[in-house]
């Protein structure tokens, strides 16, 4: 009886398969022995007997990601590919189902970088699809159950889509595979420590396990951009007689000059920057001694804006406010970020 075969099957879908195939479980192996024998040059009836069992299933099976270093950053809302492949060693057809977790900045255990430094899941959206022909084919959900024949890979693809993040900002995320019955839905029991019985199919798991676990990480490129404000006295009332101006004092009638920076630091420009400046109470419309207001970039180019305050009730209190609209801050260059400024000033009641 010839038990192994030797089978090719092209790629497709996902699935290929180049090998020569195990004695597939449940096979019936039959031996029988016969005796033939003589007494006194006389034939005797011959005897035989044979022995008889099934094979068992035997689950073993990797999952490995395809690249096991970190691949360089790219942009926010663009999608990046972390392929991994699952190969089923097993000498059974098997149904895999897959779940992905993201990591959080606790983890520590992806060899090629130090670890995962986002807090949490937010900014990132994660997909599983089967692979096409090196593209994506249809998506792979937790409820997906895959068939995959013996000495056969399958390829999938988890797409992590990064919609907020930092510069150079780390997602981690984790895949599982885990095996069932051919069903999709019967759960494999481990029967390695059961005493064997021939005539029935026992499964088997190797390392005790019917899962296996795999990490790949995405690297982002996006702006980081802070705000900072400050409050420099410029000017004090002559009666006072202070000509310093390191020496004015925040008195009334004092002139201050606030300035808001706006800072990115990352390698990717930030667009249609707000910013919404809530001034102390005692300041008034009144008291705002700006008519214009001025914008510089770290270049040293300076522009004018105008910009009407108003008067609104903020937590139950009336507050002015000013509101800044529509800018665009480029990238960090190679030696240092990217700043805007905007100046304008007050007179202290």
């Amino acid at each position: 009886m010839k038990i192994k075969q030797l089978f090719t099957l092209a790629i497709a879908v996902g699935i290929s398969a180049t090998s020569v195939a195990e004695t597939a479980y449940s096979t019936l192996i039959s031996n029988t022995a016969k005796l033939t024998y003589k007494v006194n040059d006389v034939v005797q009836v011959p005897d035989e007997d044979k022995a008889e069992f099934v094979v068992d299933r035997y689950v073993r099976f990797t999952l490995t990601p395809a690249v096991t270093v970190l691949p360089d950053a790219q942009k926010l809302d663009v999608p990046q590919l972390i392929t991994y492949t699952l190969r089923n060693d097993s000498n059974a057809e098997l149904a895999f189902k897959f779940a992905y977790l993201d990591s959080t900045n606790t983890d520590s255990t992806y060899s090629p970088i130090a670890e995962d430094n986002t807090p949490t899941s937010t900014g990132i959206v994660y997909n599983v699809y089967q692979d096409d022909a090196g593209g994506l084919g249809s998506e792979i959900t937790t409820a997906t159950a895959i068939k995959i024949a013996p000495s056969t890979e399958l390829i999938v693809h988890v797409r992590a889509l990064p919609t907020q993040a930092i510069d150079a900002d780390i997602f981690v995320h984790q895949l599982t595979a885990t095996a069932f019955d051919k069903d999709g839905t019967t759960a494999l029991i481990n029967n390695k420590d059961a005493e064997w019985t021939p005539g029935i199919v026992q499964t088997v798991l190797e390392n005790d396990s019917d899962f296996r676990m795999a990490k790949g990480a995405i690297k982002v490129k996006a702006a980081t951009v802070s705000i900072a404000k400050t409050a420099t006295i410029i000017s004090n009332p002559s009666a006072l007689g202070i000509t310093d101006p390191l020496n004015y004092k925040a008195v009334p009638k004092a002139t201050v000059l606030y300035s808001i920076i706006l800072t990115n630091e990352g390698t990717e420009p930030a667009t249609e920057l707000v910013v919404t400046d809530i001034l102390p109470i005692e300041i008034t419309i009144t008291d705002i001694v700006s008519s214009s207001y001025t914008v510089k970039t770290t270049t040293g180019l300076e522009s004018s804006i105008t910009v009407i305050p108003k008067s609104e009730n903020i937590d139950g209190e009336t507050r002015v406010t000013l509101t800044f609209p529509g800018y665009n801050i480029p990238a960090a260059s190679k030696d240092s970020p990217e700043t805007i400024t905007i100046t304008f000033k007050v007179i202290l009641p």
